[in-house]
């Protein structure tokens, strides 16, 4: 696993070096949403939820981004860290492929080991993901993501007796996205599960995720924004319905 990993992050340092001159920015952001929802599911009961992001990115169009992600809730005593590193490629004006290792720490409030990462007994979940987007014009977009864990908590069991083994959880998701007016956007979404997955509970191919969200920018000067949004989401899978709110302030 280790010299998977190892060979990941390494292609990606080849993509890298074949950038234009690095540059380097900070892009923080401060998101308060309804209720806490990742990919058809809702990881959160209703109520105000805190979540905070930090990206770190070099060069321009070719970026390798570091992403700190961290969410609490004001009513549940849950907290979660994530660390994502992807590297972005630029290829054409239409095609951008990005490449990228998540790690997603989701935990009880007095839950600890953020530093154990033993696949036996670590809370971690580590996942590859892919992402190719096609631009039809300048606001409108197709985006097609895999994702899979591939090491860590996320475990299934192999029999009576007690066994688990690594369960290789995957997501597919397919999202049509569009601008008008400059400001107004709207995004539409399939997303799948392939296979079978405890943590979709579903044990074949379903659709989990049917995604529909539309927000409005407000920009102040170059970098600052506010941008409200509502989504209504759908999984059939699990026969359940949500709509959210959320409101993203960027500086």
């Amino acid at each position: 696993m280790k010299r998977f990993l190892f060979l990941f992050l390494f292609s990606i340092s080849l993509f890298a070096k074949a950038a234009e001159q690095p540059t380097f920015d900070i892009f923080p952001e401060v998101d308060l949403v309804s209720r806490y929802m990742w990919r058809g599911f809702s990881v959160a009961g209703p109520g105000v939820n805190a979540m905070a992001t930090g990206e770190m990115a070099w060069n321009g169009k070719n970026a390798l981004t570091l992403d700190a992600w961290g969410y609490n809730s004001f009513n549940e005593s849950i907290k979660e860290i994530d660390l994502i590193l992807a590297y972005k490629r630029q290829f054409s004006e239409k095609h951008v492929l990005q490449l990228g290792l998540g790690d997603y720490w989701y935990v009880n409030e007095r839950d600890k080991g953020f530093f154990d990462y033993s696949n036996d007994s670590t809370l971690h979940a580590l996942e590859l993901f892919a992402v190719y987007t096609f631009s039809f014009n300048a606001t409108n977009h197709l985006s097609i993501q895999w994702a899979t864990q591939v090491y860590g908590c996320d475990k299934k069991p192999v029999n009576d007796g007690g066994g688990v083994e690594q369960a290789y959880t995957s997501y597919l998701e397919f999202q049509y996205g569009s601008v008008f007016a400059k400001r107004y956007n709207w995004h539409a979404t399939l997303g799948f599960n392939p296979y079978d997955s405890p943590k979709h509970e579903t044990d074949n191919f379903a659709l989990i995720n049917i995604g529909l969200g539309m927000g409005r920018k407000f920009e102040f000067g170059e970098r600052t924004f506010l941008t409200p949004h509502v989504l209504f989401t759908m999984n059939p899978s699990s026969n359940d319905a949500y709509i959210t709110l959320k409101l993203a302030f960027g500086f």
